[in-house]
Formats: C-alpha cells, structure tokens, sequence
C-alpha cells in the first residue's frame, strides 16, 4: 500500500490505543479504596479497653483512674478526745482555754451523764448518784476544777454526805453490835468519824445519845483528810484517795497562809478570837471574824513547829471566800464550816500546799 494510504490507519490506531489505556486507567483509579486491603493481612479489631483493668495493662496505678463521680466529703475539723477541751457547762462560770456547747461531741455525752448523776440525787438514789459523778470525775477529758469537774464534784460531795450522815443504804455501809462498855464518843474514834455523824446516821437522840449492849448501828467506813489548794481557793475533802467532797474557801492576805502538813488539832463552837494585838473578841461581836465554827491546825511532820495560831473557821463576810481576804486563816461560809465541822473529827491530816 502507498504510504498516503498507511498513514491514516497508523494515526487511528495509535488513537484507539491512546482510548483504550485512558479507559483503562479511569477504571482503575474508581476502584475503592479497600480493594487493597483485602490482598493485605487483616487487622484485628482491638478489644475494648474497658474490658481490661487499667492495673493489669498500665503502668499508672488503679486509683489513677477517678472513682464514678463520688460527692467529695466536707471538710471538717479534726479533733480527738486528748485534744478536745471541756465545753462550758450551763449555769457554771468557764474554766479558762474551755469551749462552748456544741463545739464538739464531748459537751453532749457529759452533760448527759451529769444530768442522769443530778436526776438519780434528786429521786434520793444516792448511792447510784455516787457512783455516776465519780465515772465522771474519772474521764479523761476531764480536768481539776474546770467547768464538768465543779458539777461532778458537786454531785459527788453531796452524794457522799448524804450517805454518811444519814440511813441511806450505801454497799459500803457495815453493821456493828454494841458491845458492853462502847460509847458513841469511842465507836466514833474507832470509826474515824464523829459522835454527830453516828447520831444522824442511825437516828439516835441527841438529847439522850443512848446506847446498850446488843444495839445495832450503822456506820459507813470513811479515812477523811483535807488538802487546800490555795491557788484554786479550793479545800478538798478525801476519802482515802479519792474526792469526797470540795469547798471554795478564802485565804489569807499577802500569802500568809502557810503551805505544810498540819492536823485538827481542836475543835469549837460559837469560838472567841484572839485579835493580833492578843485581845480576846468574843462570839457575837461583829470584831469577831471567826464565824460560828473553829478548827485549829497543829503542824506535823516537818513542817515548822513555829506555825501556830493558824485554823480553818467561818466568816460573817460570805463574799469574802474565794479571795485572799484574811489574815492567814482558811475561811469558809458559816453554812459549810458547820457542815465540815460535824463530820471532820479531831487528828486529821490537813495537807496546804499553793498549787
């Protein structure tokens, strides 16, 4: 064939051919995309992460994963019985560093227990009273004279009066026979108690004191001793070790009443004084500042002999105690020397110390 001829055959096969590779390479780029894949090694779908605890998996702890939306507590202030002071009590004037009602647990659970002490004194219970102001006055959050332990003592002191000087039954109460020869004056030094204190406690007449062989009477087992505080003007009554009963006292002037180891030397009614001048003023003289009961100390031990003249008496100036107001002698209320005075017997040991 001529060449004019060839030429256009030649020229329409290269475009078939040119057609034909553009068809073909248009089908191949609309191909989808995961027809690779499926000539590849499948990939394995992970499984769930929550499947999985993060403490077996993870090097973070457990706890780094947050809890499902826990409310987050209040903050509160932390406090322990040790270091937790005695709230006030109502009616009582604070010992200082106490807090108010309220403040913490402990002003309710002893309030409480001073409520029922108070009520089991009220119904005439007083051994069960007895009994609760001393689990009181044993707590550990409670401290020597501050607010609880005034209440307590108070409690206590007249509890265990009640329970000495009258029939009330106590478990600590004994019976003793009358024996030919006793006298009320000997049973009461055997029993380290006084002659008023077993006249009341059995109801014996005063006006006769009677007794006879094969009499029963009743007499509750006390080991009284007396230990003023000066800086707390407080006098404390001890039965053995423990508190028997507490008095708010005064002292003397310029600290002049002295510290030691003294004992009830005498005691006397409606007394006359002696004033610094050697004057004697007699009972009912408004010059007499004595009161209406007396008990001298006599110094034992190894205190100095040279402190006479000292005693423990009453006052017509019930203001005054609780002050330093006199001149060296430990003053109480005229009611509450004729109370000690009736149930404190001659002999014994009175302990003065400041603190």
């Amino acid at each position: 064939m001529y060449w004019y001829v060839k030429a256009p055959l030649i020229v329409l096969g290269c475009l078939l051919a040119a057609l034909a590779i553009g068809l073909g390479w248009r089908q191949f780029q609309q191909r989808p995309a995961t027809a690779p894949l499926q000539r590849s090694v499948p990939v394995p779908v992970p499984a769930p992460a929550l499947a999985v605890t993060p403490a077996a998996n993870l090097s973070l702890p457990a706890l780094a994963v947050p809890a499902v939306a826990a409310t987050p507590p209040v903050a509160t202030p932390s406090r322990t019985a040790a270091s937790t002071t005695i709230p006030v009590v109502a009616g009582v004037k604070p010992a200082a560093g106490n807090t108010t009602p309220g403040d913490s647990g402990v002003a309710a659970d002893l309030d409480a227990a001073l409520a029922a002490a108070a009520e089991f004194l009220q119904k005439e219970n007083y051994a069960a009273a007895r009994k609760a102001a001393e689990h009181i006055l044993a707590d550990p959050r409670v401290h020597s004279f501050d607010a609880v332990w005034i209440r307590g003592a108070d409690i206590l002191g007249r509890a265990n009066l009640t329970l000495l000087t009258t029939p009330a039954p106590a478990p600590d109460k004994i019976r003793q026979t009358v024996q030919a020869g006793d006298t009320l004056l000997g049973l009461a030094a055997q029993n380290h108690t006084t002659v008023k204190v077993l006249e009341r406690a059995n109801k014996i007449d005063t006006a006769r004191t009677t007794i006879y062989p094969g009499m029963m009477i009743t007499v509750m087992p006390v080991n009284l001793s007396l230990s003023v505080i000066k800086s707390r003007y407080r006098l404390l009554v001890f039965n053995g070790d423990k508190l028997f009963k507490s008095y708010t006292v005064g002292i003397g002037r310029q600290n002049r009443t002295p510290v030691g180891i003294f004992k009830i030397a005498n005691r006397m009614e409606r007394p006359p004084w002696t004033n610094t001048q050697g004057k004697i003023i007699p009972y009912g003289d408004p010059q007499n500042v004595l009161g209406t009961h007396w008990l001298s100390l006599q110094p034992s031990a190894n205190t100095d002999p040279a402190l006479k003249s000292f005693g423990i008496h009453g006052t017509w100036l019930p203001e005054s105690v609780g002050t330093p107001s006199s001149e060296g002698c430990i003053r109480l209320r005229n009611n509450e020397i004729a109370e000690l005075f009736d149930y404190i017997p001659l002999g014994t040991k009175v302990i003065i110390r400041d603190e």
